[in-house]
């Protein structure tokens, strides 16, 4: 009789422990799943950030193209050919360049300056 009691005690105390562990498991892995949704996220900033990274480093050297062929004495035309932009975007960014003084080197260096 004191081995049936005892028997019973214990599955009590076994199903009260799988209880809290099932509990426990389900807690973490909403846990995971919240930080795999911050993960999936940051990687996409990352990406995004690498974009446009890659895509300033493409238009500062279009920019020192542009400006190196202008010095040369290219035309707007043979310039837009050279570089792969249509004529009128290479006369607004070389304008652009021209008036505000502002060169890719300038740039780089407020870029480091902040």
């Amino acid at each position: 009789m004191l081995l049936l009691i005892l028997l019973a005690f214990l599955s009590g105390v076994t199903s009260m422990y799988s209880y809290w562990k099932r509990k426990e498991v389900g807690r973490l892995r909403m846990e995971v799943e919240v930080l795999e949704t911050k993960l999936r996220r940051y990687m996409r900033l990352v990406e995004e950030l690498r974009r446009e990274s890659e895509e300033e480093k493409r238009n500062f050297n279009i920019d020192l193209k542009i400006l190196e062929l202008y010095g040369k004495g290219y035309s707007l035309r043979k310039i837009a050919k050279e570089v792969g932009l249509s004529h009128t975007t290479v006369a607004r960014r070389l304008k652009k360049l021209l008036e505000t003084r502002e060169t890719p080197e300038s740039r780089v260096r407020e870029a480091l300056a902040t």
